[in-house]
Formats: structure tokens, sequence, C-alpha cells
């Protein structure tokens, strides 16, 4: 086992909490960990936008079936050498999130500074997040957000940046979640900020309403 990965899990384990990247990002997952450690063992997780991060190799590690959703397929090889430093196995599709059968559920779906990239194509992508969603379910949604008008961050690596303006929250993110059968259970702005210190990753507007933080479910029918 790789040595970084044998401390991570044994600070874990010592402390409960997660040390898996930056400070300030661990403080975000550690919001998620709150949300998923309530779950059982075993339940289906979607991780939208991994990336090269640790999260999906730690949530296996922690008994979850994970699918790891990242279309960038440069990030693909970092999630495997992940997975094998973990001493875990997942799923790793390395394709846009909208070519997922609607027929694959999931318990918990993470969009963690994920879907405000998929540019145009967001309001899509949240209506089908919400599709991919089983009864009882719960989407985790954090994504930058600017009080005044959308703005955006072009010419990225990793594509367009989407800023939800005021408008934008009902219209790109809400009512596609809505559409889809999905209830807003909580929305945070502020008081997020405040208690993570998540100030320091916002790009481009108000430091002190640069947050928007969904969690929607699907009440169990």
């Amino acid at each position: 086992m790789n040595p970084a990965t044998r401390i991570r899990k044994l600070l874990f384990l010592l402390t409960g909490k997660l040390f898996l990247a930056d400070p300030i990002r661990n403080r975000v997952y550690m919001w998620a960990w709150e949300h998923l450690q309530k779950m059982p063992e075993g339940c289906f997780v979607c991780d939208i936008g991994s990336r090269d991060s640790i999260l999906p190799s730690f949530l296996a590690w922690r008994g979850f079936e994970v699918t790891s959703v990242e279309p960038d397929t440069r990030f693909t090889g970092a999630q495997m050498a992940n997975a094998r430093k973990w001493g875990v196995s997942f799923e790793i599709c390395p394709c846009d999130l909208c070519s997922i059968p609607s027929s694959r559920n999931f318990d918990c779906i993470l969009s963690i500074f994920s879907l405000q990239h998929a540019g145009e194509g967001d309001i899509e992508s949240y209506l089908h997040t919400g599709k991919l969603l089983r009864s009882g379910g719960v989407i985790l949604t954090v994504n930058e957000f600017n009080s005044g008008e959308t703005k955006w961050q072009r010419n990225r690596d990793d594509g367009d940046l989407r800023i939800y303006g005021t408008s934008d929250e009902q219209t790109r993110i809400e009512k596609p979640l809505l559409d889809s059968g999905t209830v807003i259970f909580e929305k945070k702005y502020a008081s997020f900020v405040k208690r993570t210190g998540y100030r320091d990753l916002v790009f481009t507007g108000d430091p002190e309403r640069a947050d928007i933080v969904f969690i929607a479910g699907k009440r169990r029918s």
C-alpha cells in the first residue's frame, strides 16, 4: 500500500476527518461525508466530474459501490492509480454524464464543482442527474455563485466555468431538478462559506456570496 494512503487511512480512523486533498477542498468533502456516512454500506454512489480526486477511492474503501464519471480521459489513469493505492475497485466511466442510461439508479449523486463546467448543457445535465437518482436518494451539489449577473471564465483547460446568477439558480439548477422529480431539501449561501472556508476557491464575484449549495432528493414512494 502507498505510504501516503496508509497515513490518510490511519488519520481518518483516528480523527474521523478526511485528508484527501488541499485543506479547503477537504472541508467541502467533509460536508458531503456528513451526509454519506448516514447511508448504509453498499449504497450506490455516483461522483460526477471526479478528475484525479481521491474521493471515489476513499468512498469505495468505506464500503460504497462507487461510479466515477469523468469525460476527460486524461484523468482515467489517475483514477486507476488511486484505486490501486487504496486497494479498492470501482467503476470508472470516461464519458459524459448524459450518456449514462437513465435505467441506472444511484442512492447518492455528488456534483462538487462539476456540473458548472457543463456549459450550456448544464440544464440537461441536472435533469439527467435527477433521472439517475433512485427513490429515497440524495443529490449533493456545490457550485460557484455570484449575486450579480452570470459570469464565465473561458479558455480554461477544464472547460468553461459557469458562475451562476440569481435567475440561473432557478432556471438552470432548481427547475431541471424539480422537473426530474427531485425535491430541494436545503440550499445555502454565505453560511456554508463561513463554515468551510470555501471562499478561497472563489474565482470571481463577492466572496461572501460565492457559493450555491443544494441538497436535493427523491422522497421514498
